[in-house]
């Protein structure tokens, strides 16, 4: 499972890098990533969970997902449930992110806005 969440962070990462490389293209509104269209307005998303194996917990994060072309209520909610399940166990360290990725969750998560 650790692994699956590695692959997300991982495309995390590239996206990022995309974002940086293709900066010009975003803001004349001609980018597209993965065949949706990226603009300055475009609002993105990143949900946490946490996982918790006996006294090692790690918060790991969503890959960003864009708010108006995904369904990102179901996506929170997976989060959400992982780190319930999962998370919580691993004392101290997993109490308290299991807290704080649930805080992110319910509050909309982290959210980043592209400006021009």
């Amino acid at each position: 499972m650790v692994c699956f969440f590695k692959v997300y962070e991982k495309k995390c990462d590239d996206f990022l890098q995309w974002l940086i490389s293709n900066y010009d293209e975003i803001v004349q509104e001609r980018a597209y990533y993965d065949g949706i269209k990226i603009t300055p307005e475009t609002e993105l998303v990143q949900y946490q969970a946490c996982l918790s194996f006996l006294i090692i917990s790690v918060k790991v994060k969503s890959k960003f997902f864009v708010k108006e072309s995904h369904f990102t209520l179901s996506i929170n909610v997976v989060y959400s449930l992982i780190a319930l399940i999962i998370g919580w166990w691993g004392l101290p360290w997993g109490l308290i992110y299991t807290i704080q990725a649930l805080a992110n969750n319910i509050t909309g998560g982290k959210r980043l806005k592209l400006k021009k």
